[in-house]
């Protein structure tokens, strides 16, 4: 099973530890609470060493993986195995990740004209490649980087998904800070986020996907026929996105988004936490709306 899809399934356990921890026995708790840390503890290290680096470059986004969806992945795990242990020294660091994520991830590290190619789904032209490399500014319109790499909303909702829990997590435990708000001195804002999307979600926008990506492995996937790599983004794919972002933004709940969210689910859909049997999904649903009204 490749690590991201095993990152879903570890934040399915630690919801589902934290709604039953009273009922379990205590070995299972402590054994629980040193696995929580341990894992705490060693990606909050990983990550301040990974932009302790960067800060020493003078190009501090060669290492990319400090600004994609994989990083933060990482920091949705960090943020609820810190709060789940009541740890006030990693929620601090594990905060302080999650910001540095939102100002390095929510924003569009490309040009005007490159994004509206990106946005409109027209190739890019060989000045555009070449401004693309040497004519980047940091442009905060909601879009994020996995946007800009990847051209693709699959990866835009891969992306926000996590950091979207993470500020869950904060939410229900009660921190003082709003961080579905939290405003990096860049602009970027997880809420701002939410609302660049939400167009594509309504289906008022279309998208289609990867048409731009620099990554060689789409285009492969997309030649062997694999599905969501090529064609039309379906808003389908962000119904869970959505279901959780309204428990913290009311206004996200437009008409179109209700009729998305009261759609059901299609075999071959695809949905970050939602596996082949349709199981996975529904236990988080569960398990979030128990957390969120605890």
């Amino acid at each position: 099973m490749p690590q991201s899809h095993r990152r879903y399934h570890l934040s399915t356990l630690l919801l589902a530890y934290e709604l039953l921890s009273g009922e379990l026995p205590d070995d299972i708790k402590a054994k629980m609470l040193r696995f929580m840390q341990n894992m705490a503890v060693s990606y909050l290290g990983d990550i301040e060493m990974r932009s302790s680096r960067a800060e020493a470059m003078l190009d501090q986004r060669s290492n990319h993986y400090l600004y994609t969806n994989w990083h933060s992945h990482r920091i949705k795990l960090a943020m609820m195995s810190a709060f789940f242990c009541r740890d006030a020294g990693l929620v601090k660091r594990a905060v302080d990740a999650f910001k540095q994520q939102i100002a390095g991830n929510l924003v569009y590290p490309g040009n005007q004209t490159v994004y509206k190619s990106y946005v409109s789904n027209i190739p890019l032209d060989q000045a555009q490649k070449i401004a693309l490399k040497n004519d980047l500014s940091l442009i905060n319109n909601g879009s994020v980087y996995d946007f800009y790499q990847r051209n693709a909303l699959h990866y835009v909702v891969y992306d926000l998904d996590p950091l979207l829990q993470a500020a869950l997590i904060s939410h229900a435990n009660g921190f003082h800070e709003n961080l579905y708000e939290y405003t990096a001195e860049n602009g970027a804002q997880l809420a701002h986020a939410m609302k660049w999307l939400l167009p594509f979600a309504e289906g008022e926008s279309l998208h289609k996907e990867f048409v731009n990506s620099s990554v060689s492995f789409d285009a492969r996937r997309a030649k062997a026929g694999l599905k969501d790599y090529s064609g039309n983004w379906e808003p389908i794919r962000s119904k869970g996105l959505f279901r959780l972002a309204v428990i913290l933004d009311k206004a996200l709940m437009t008409k179109p988004i209700r009729r998305l969210l009261e759609t059901p689910y299609a075999g071959n859909v695809y949905d970050p936490w939602f596996n082949h049997k349709f199981a996975g999904r529904e236990l988080l649903n569960v398990v979030w709306s128990a957390v969120a009204a605890h």
